[in-house]
């Protein structure tokens, strides 16, 4: 799923975007392996991750499609609308809802395959126990004793039969209710894949939300416009206002 939705996404900037198609590669890249990565168990806050595509999202769409003929577009510069996406909100809610949606589906589904995993364990530490020899005579003469007899068909007694059970399933009776509550318990984690917590759903939209974010911006030009000038020129007071600091520093240590 993780894949056809990165496939979409390529399409939908070469195809859709066409003037972002070559510079989107890296962070669109960059949020389908994180996803990957995630869902495959390696420790990560993937809200900061998603969070951090849209900012990387946010200098392309200023310049390509937005102010396509701005000459100042330093390094500088792009780290500032990296920086201050999150005040200027280009996109509106439209990235925090799709951050929430990625991080809290993830989470529900990477909890259900860790889930998987133990239930794995269980089994194949149960299913290679070992029984105790009077037990193998009992099965032996449960399945067998009516057929060395002569009566194929003729079923053993179900009292003896649930003897033969209870004697050899004693050791491992305890694992029982544990074991019913691990299932119920994925039963409840299972029906609570819906809506925002269905990953498949999600990741089959997502384009779709990544383009909504880019129309969102693009829609709203000029505003975003006006505030990115007065976020930029904050961000370039403050810069000059380290860098005089530092150099004050700097000569105070020699």
């Amino acid at each position: 799923m993780i894949h056809v939705s990165q496939n979409n996404t390529n399409v939908l900037f070469s195809e859709v975007y066409k003037k972002m198609d070559g510079v989107a590669k890296e962070p669109v890249s960059q949020l389908y392996q994180d996803l990957s990565s995630f869902i495959e168990g390696n420790s990560q806050d993937l809200e900061t991750r998603v969070s951090s595509f849209f900012d990387a999202l946010f200098p392309l769409v200023y310049h390509h499609s937005i102010n396509p003929k701005l000459k100042d577009f330093s390094d500088d510069y792009k780290e500032c609308l990296r920086q201050t996406r999150r005040e200027i909100r280009p996109f509106g809610d439209i990235a925090d809802r799709a951050t929430q949606q990625l991080t809290r589906s993830f989470t529900v589904a990477r909890t259900l395959l860790d889930a998987f995993e133990v239930g794995v364990e269980v089994i194949s530490a149960t299913g290679s126990m070992r029984f105790r020899p009077e037990c193998d005579a009992g099965l032996l003469r449960l399945v067998y004793c009516s057929q060395c007899s002569g009566f194929a068909r003729t079923k053993p007694c179900g009292g003896y039969c649930l003897n033969v059970v209870r004697g050899c399933l004693a050791h491992v009776a305890e694992l029982d209710q544990p074991w019913s509550d691990y299932v119920s318990g994925l039963e409840r984690l299972t029906s609570g894949l819906v809506s925002s917590y269905n990953i498949e759903e999600v990741l089959s939209v997502l384009d779709t939300k990544i383009s909504e974010a880019i129309m969102y911006a693009m829609e709203n030009g000029p505003e975003l416009s006006k505030k990115v000038k007065d976020f930029y020129y904050c961000y370039l007071c403050v810069f000059m206002f380290m860098f005089q600091n530092f150099k004050s520093l700097a000569r105070s240590i020699k």
